[in-house]
């Protein structure tokens, strides 16, 4: 009663500290909280908001405000930072007066200590805070504790410790109702399974556990689980839904830009190709992946760096592996690895001197594999740890099997139930259904028919394109014809004055004339070409289509009416026209006159239009 008294003070004192601010605290820790694990770099803006504050705030508010800021690096994969804020939040979370705020900070310590591979320092703070919840009596905090505690077990490979650890905490969490958190237990549950080999239970339980987070939008936790149960399913031989599963984690691992994380993803994918036989492939995700766990000091640096070594191994590349033990054969990796990782990477090590005829460099990376392997037999309890999973594994499959039955039961109830006017809900979907491909047939059609009249109305847009595009050479054809023939009639006509003065010479001054000079003037003249006659072919050929539609229209006329017509239609002066028929241009009036006449048209205009819009 007491402490239910004390907590309804403190939500009295935030709140009271709350609403004389500038700023709603108690709705941006709310915030903050929320969108923590889907958006950490928003939450950290509220953070600094609350932070930033001048006023004088509640201790609590700066102990959840440092809490939240050491988690967001935790997040982020800083451990560092993330410590730094821890020991800024304790003072503020008074053991006595506020014990679970203590407790929540511990707690998130000990995982940043257990993250960083020091689950010795781990355990001893998750130690303190056990008895602080018993204390409590807090059930819930004492279940998150133990999980927390079987995952360090698990890193240690006490692997016996670990599932009775998970255990007590699922059965802590299932008698509470506490859904959202029994979901770590699991997942860790299934780490467990999947280190087993025990892959087919594993992946049952991956995938109510990434179903599980994703409805919680816990991000990083989601991500996370997609890159085990990729594991778990390449172990599986599936090897599409495991590359699938490991693509999806990417981008969520991206956005809290844990380098780490998105190193051991790529390393797994290295493993699918690796087992594909898609070697130069693996050896790239490989690469990236022991870049990665370098920089940021994984503890899965070791092991990594062994499946390269392999991979290089079946290459035939000795070289680029010796370059890569020489890179993690240093205690900052060595000492994060457990023991069954550096048993492996000895056991690589013999591999590759073996292959190089490295006998000495062989025979002592095989004796320290013994060693290695020796210790791990006495630490490991397999059997106890293995009964403790068949187990939890009995218990689970018993309770999805009662549930399984309890749904079959409901449904018969409901089916018996429904019975009545199931047969009138299957008559108006046959008919909603008939209605349907009724409308889906129809529209079908008649998009099918829109998509014809389209491609008709394409087809007609292209021919009209083309016929444009032939009209305008036509044209520009004519035009240079036309400029042709001008130049042809001016010619003609100077030829025509020439030709006439010497007549007018021959006439005048008969005194004056020397044959020489006469014969010379007419062979230039003439060029040794009919230029008349050339001229009159290349002018009927330019206007064939003219005289022939105007000869259709006006029987009466003749040929040379219709040559003269065409002349008509170049618009010639009267003068250029008498000199190329060698006539007067008095004779060219009457001549127009009698083509009037046989066209039965009266004015000038009248000839002007029919001249005009006869086409060519």
């Amino acid at each position: 009663m007491k402490q239910l008294l004390f907590g309804i003070m403190v939500l009295l004192l935030q709140s009271a500290y709350a609403q004389n601010q500038d700023i709603n605290i108690l709705e941006k820790e709310r915030q903050i909280k929320r969108i923590m694990t889907s958006e950490p770099d928003s939450a950290k803006v509220f953070i600094k908001e609350i932070l930033a504050y001048k006023g004088k705030l509640h201790d609590t508010v700066y102990s959840n405000t440092y809490l939240s800021y050491a988690y967001y690096y935790h997040l982020k994969n800083n451990t560092d930072s993330s410590l730094y804020y821890y020991e800024r939040a304790l003072p503020y979370a008074n053991k006595v007066k506020y014990p679970k705020v203590y407790a929540r900070i511990l707690r998130n310590k000990a995982g940043t200590y257990k993250k960083r591979g020091e689950s010795e320092v781990s355990l001893k703070i998750l130690a303190e805070i056990e008895d602080i919840y018993r204390q409590l009596g807090d059930e819930t905090g004492l279940a998150i504790v133990y999980g927390e505690m079987a995952s360090n077990y698990n890193l240690l490979l006490r692997n016996d410790e670990g599932i009775n650890y998970l255990l007590k905490a699922l059965a802590l969490f299932e008698k509470n109702n506490d859904n959202q958190h029994s979901l770590n237990v699991k997942h860790s549950l299934a780490n467990t399974y999947l280190n087993a080999g025990n892959f087919y239970f594993a992946a049952d339980l991956y995938k109510e556990v990434i179903k599980g987070f994703k409805e919680q939008n816990s991000t990083k936790n989601y991500c996370i689980a997609l890159l085990n149960y990729g594991d778990c399913l390449t172990h599986l031989e599936r090897y599409e839904e495991a590359q699938k599963a490991l693509n999806d984690a990417l981008p969520g691992l991206k956005k809290f830009n844990d380098q780490e994380i998105i190193g051991i993803v790529y390393s797994k994918m290295g493993a699918i190709q690796e087992r594909l036989n898609h070697l130069s492939t693996a050896e790239g995700y490989y690469k990236i992946a022991l870049e990665k766990a370098i920089s940021y000091h994984s503890l899965k640096t070791i092991p990594i760096a062994s499946e390269y070594i392999e991979i290089l191994l079946k290459q035939q590349k000795h070289k680029e592996a010796l370059e890569i033990i020489d890179l993690v054969e240093k205690p900052e990796f060595l000492q994060k690895a457990s023991i069954k990782d550096r048993m492996f990477f000895e056991a690589v090590k013999a591999k590759l001197h073996e292959k190089m005829d490295n006998d000495d460099e062989a025979l002592l990376s095989i004796q320290n594999s013994l060693k290695l392997q020796d210790t791990l037999d006495k630490t490991g309890n397999d059997l106890t740890t293995l009964k403790l999973q068949e187990q939890f594994q009995n218990k689970y499959q018993s309770k999805k099997g009662e549930n399984l039955e309890n749904t079959n039961l409901t449904l018969k109830e409901r089916l018996n139930y429904n019975k009545k006017i199931l047969l009138p809900i299957i008559t108006v979907l046959f008919l909603l259904t008939a209605i349907s491909f009724i409308y889906i047939y129809k529209t079908r059609k008649r998009l099918h028919k829109l998509s014809v009249e389209k491609h008709k109305k394409e087809k007609m847009l292209q021919e009209y394109e083309n016929a444009k595009k032939l009209n305008e050479l036509n044209k520009q054809n004519l035009e240079y014809k036309t400029e042709e023939l001008s130049s042809g009639i001016i010619w003609l006509s100077s030829l025509e004055v020439s030709i006439s003065n010497l007549i007018v010479l021959c006439k005048e001054k008969p005194q004056d004339l020397c044959i020489e000079n006469i014969k010379e003037q007419l062979q230039a003249l003439t060029s040794e070409k009919n230029y008349w006659s050339v001229f009159k072919k290349r002018f009927s050929e330019t206007y064939a289509g003219f005289q022939k539609n105007l000869g259709e229209q006006f029987p009466a006329l003749t040929k040379n009416d219709l040559f003269f017509c065409a002349l008509l239609k170049l618009n010639l002066p009267y003068k250029d026209m008498a000199t190329l028929m060698q006539v007067t241009p008095e004779t060219i009036v009457k001549k127009k006159y009698r083509v009037k006449k046989k066209m039965s048209i009266e004015t000038e205009s009248d000839l002007e239009n029919i001249l005009l819009n006869t086409p060519l």
